[in-house]
């Protein structure tokens, strides 16, 4: 409240003076209308000019020192300073008006103005100064400078408007009225706008003054906050001037590389001991530098103990408001945990974690490198040996497969113990691995280490003590015999790989012209064998099953056939065993099985005898989840009961079985289906599993039969393997039986069936009714 009265005191003092003025002016008016007829004219005032000059300039130099920011060029604040420097130059010269002024009260407030445009001379002349320091230092004194030269200056105006001394008094009375009155008019309007222009003054430079301190506490935090990241920085931060020498290197820098900082300090950026640049590589820098590029790279370096370390380094130019160059900022971060993950990831792609040698990929690189050698090289051969591991299932299945890891890798450490030193070992996949064998002098060089290295695995490996027996088989391949690049000699050596499988393995083989040529064919075989089944390309033929005792028909065995638009009648020899290596075998079986059934079906309506169909399975068919219930769904789209068929199965299906094959059977048998082990005798025959196994019949294969009755090593065999079935109570049916003296014998043994081309050759389904309607219409009553 009180400062409301006291900021409204100066206002109602002036009312009262300008109604003073004016009821003044109004009686001097009636007084001068009588005694003058014209007023006298007025005359210049330089003093008081002089003064209020003196009183703007101080004002201006307050008002550009509140505008000005901190670090900006004090190029306004230097004019304002000559202005005010010219005016007290002038104000100090010998003239009547600065005599004028001297010569009136407060005239030392000059004296004041004069000694702060000397306080300011030297500041001016800095290129960057401290705003808000100056303003609380200059302004209010220069405010308070400018109200005294302000009332010195309204005084010169008061005392140069003395009367005439030679007019009468009253008219010197009139007129001094008058003047006083205008005067206080003119005084009254020069403080009101004197008021004004100062508190808008005051207002603007106290804004300005918020402004810059708010703003510059801002900056200030920011360098500060700047400042300390760049300090406590996971990484070196390092700033050089324009000509690249370092001013400033955080503490990282000591850290990381063990170098104080003071040592670094001056030197160019390129130079340091960390950078580890050559000539050209810091020309190089430089010029991307200076076309504004920012520079990077990564490279090993060494701290100051010689300890080796990963550094990746950037380098940005630093530019200023007007686009000049400043300085260079270099940050260089410690990657040696990202080098050594991305060596252990690369080791991990080309290398084997087992075994610690190199994989399948490192091996084709080397290979391929090998191959580009060898074309070089006059007469140098170099070969690719594909070697197979047989036992490591078996291993694994009895000592579990930490033990056969430890097995694998023994393995490799054997082949490398036979290897050169340009050689390389390399495991391939699961138990196997591939051998480059580089610069040998000959063929028979490298088909006696091939054969060498079999007989290296006979011997036993101990594992922790245990002596594990295991053998090799290995396929070769030469470069550049057999191919001229990495992948036709990878298929090439498994291709001979193959072949030595297929000869019982444990043994060496050498890819040759024949090995291709059935390659190819089985390429081919396989390619045409896809789709066959829904092309309609597959057909059943059908052999008769006769009762050897009577010769009446009691069914037939039903044979796939394969009609080749390509390579016309396909042998199953050739394609039955791919079937199965490639799973087709499941749906192609499925078909014959449902096909098989549907022929059954009608015969048995048509002849009304409860015949029998014989149809083979494969182990692959046999062991599929859904085996079972698809058997049990034909039979009944078919209305056939169980025991009208007979599944053939081989003896290999027994060997090693889980117990799976038993729980098949067993469902089988529930359903009333027979299980037959077709071709016994010529496989791993064992009374083992015909104990075990719920099996009905044995089929004793055509190799028995054929010498019959006169070979008496044949006669022998199938008399006790008829015995051995009857004391098993299995039936016997015999297979290839050509002439009716093999019959009269197997029947004489007591084998109950037989099938051969005695009785029929494999015909299709028309054929194969009415050779069964004959059979049954001309063969003798049971």
């Amino acid at each position: 409240m009180k400062s409301k009265v006291a900021s409204a005191l100066p206002q109602l003092l002036l009312a009262l003076l300008v109604l003073a003025i004016v009821a003044s002016l109004g009686v001097a008016g009636l007084r001068l209308r009588e005694r003058l007829n014209a007023p006298p004219p007025d005359t210049p005032n330089a003093a008081h000019a002089l003064a209020s000059t003196t009183e703007r300039a101080l004002l201006r130099v307050a008002l550009t020192i509140g505008r000005l920011q901190t670090g900006e060029a004090p190029v306004a604040l230097r004019e304002a300073h000559a202005q005010l420097a010219a005016v007290l130059t002038e104000a100090g010269a010998s003239t009547p008006a600065a005599s004028q002024l001297l010569a009136l009260p407060d005239a030392a407030a000059w004296g004041e103005a004069r000694g702060l445009a000397d306080e300011l001379a030297p500041l001016v002349k800095l290129p960057q100064l401290d705003a808000p320091l100056l303003a609380g230092r200059f302004v209010p004194r220069l405010d308070a400078t400018a109200a005294r030269i302000g009332k010195v200056a309204d005084t010169a105006d008061a005392a140069s408007r003395q009367p005439d001394p030679d007019h009468n008094a009253d008219l010197r009375a009139l007129i001094a009225l008058a003047l006083a009155g205008l005067a206080g008019l003119l005084l009254a309007g020069t403080l009101a706008h004197r008021q004004s222009q100062l508190a808008r003054l005051r207002e603007q430079v106290a804004h300005g003054i918020a402004e810059r301190t708010v703003g510059q506490q801002q900056t200030s935090e920011r360098l500060v906050t700047l400042s300390h990241a760049i300090e406590q920085s996971p990484a070196i931060v390092l700033i050089a001037d324009a000509s690249g020498c370092v001013e400033y290197a955080n503490p990282r820098f000591e850290t990381v590389t063990g170098y104080p900082v003071s040592e670094i300090l001056g030197k160019r950026v390129g130079t340091l001991p960390t950078d580890r640049l050559d000539a050209d590589e810091r020309a190089q820098m430089w010029a991307d530098l200076s076309a504004g590029k920012i520079w990077q790279r990564e490279s090993e370096s060494r701290t100051r103990r010689d300890d080796p370390y990963w550094e990746r380094t950037q380098i940005a130019p630093v530019r200023d408001l007007q686009g000049e160059l400043t300085h260079f900022v270099v940050v260089k971060e410690d990657v040696s945990e990202r080098k050594q993950f991305e060596a252990k990831l690369l080791r991990q792609a080309r290398y084997d974690e087992l075994t610690g040698l190199p994989n399948r990929l490192l091996a084709m690189e080397r290979l391929t490198a090998e191959i580009d050698r060898s074309d070089r090289a006059d007469g140098a051969i170099s070969a690719l040996l594909f070697v197979d591991v047989q036992g490591l299932k078996r291993v694994n299945d009895s000592y579990g497969h930490s033990f056969g890891d430890r097995l694998l890798v023994a393995i490799g450490m054997r082949l490398l113990e036979r290897i050169g030193r340009h050689d390389m070992v390399a495991r391939f996949g699961g138990d196997e691995f591939l051998l480059l064998l580089a610069r040998r002098s000959d063929v028979g060089a490298v088909r006696r280490f091939a054969k060498e290295l079999v007989k290296a695995f006979t011997s036993a490996i101990d594992i922790q003590g245990q002596q594990v027996h295991t053998s090799i088989t290995v396929g070769g391949a030469l470069a550049p015999l057999d191919g001229r690049d990495a992948d036709t000699l990878l298929r090439c050596a498994d291709t001979a790989r193959s072949h030595a499988k297929a000869e019982g393995g444990s043994t060496c083989r050498f890819y040759d012209e024949s090995m291709r040529r059935r390659a190819l064919e089985t390429a081919q075989l396989d390619n045409l064998l896809r789709g066959a089944l829904e092309r309609n390309e597959f057909s059943l033929a059908y052999q008769p099953v006769v009762d050897l005792a009577s010769g009446r028909p009691i069914g037939a065995e039903a044979l796939l056939r394969w009609n080749s638009p390509v390579l016309g009648p396909v042998s199953p020899d050739r394609f039955i065993q791919l079937a199965e290596e490639t799973s087709l075998i499941v749906p192609i079986g499925e078909w014959v099985l449902e096909q098989a059934c549907r022929e059954l079906a009608a015969w048995r309506e048509m002849l009304n005898l409860p015949l029998h169909m014989a149809i083979n399975v494969s182990s692959r068919q046999f062991h599929d989840y859904r085996f079972v219930d698809r058997v049990q769904t034909i039979l009944q789209n078919h209305e056939l009961p169980g025991d009208a068929i007979v599944l053939e199965l081989t003896e290999r299906l027994f060997l090693g079985d889980d117990g799976t094959s038993i729980e098949v059977m067993r469902e089988l048998a529930e359903q009333g289906v027979r299980i037959a082990i077709d071709d016994f005798g010529t496989g791993y025959s064992s009374l083992s599993y015909l104990s075990r196994f719920p099996v009905h019949l044995v089929k004793i294969d055509r190799a028995f039969v054929k010498g019959l009755p006169e070979d008496s090593e044949s006669a022998g065999l199938s008399a006790a393997i008829v015995a051995m079935a009857g004391a098993l109570g299995l039936e016997v049916i015999c297979e290839g039986v050509e002439t009716p003296e093999q019959q009269t014998y197997l029947a004489g043994l007591g084998a109950q069936h037989g099938q051969g081309w005695l009785f029929g050759k494999p015909l299709p389904s028309a054929d194969i009714r009415q050779l069964l309607l004959n059979r049954a219409s001309s063969a003798p009553a049971a």
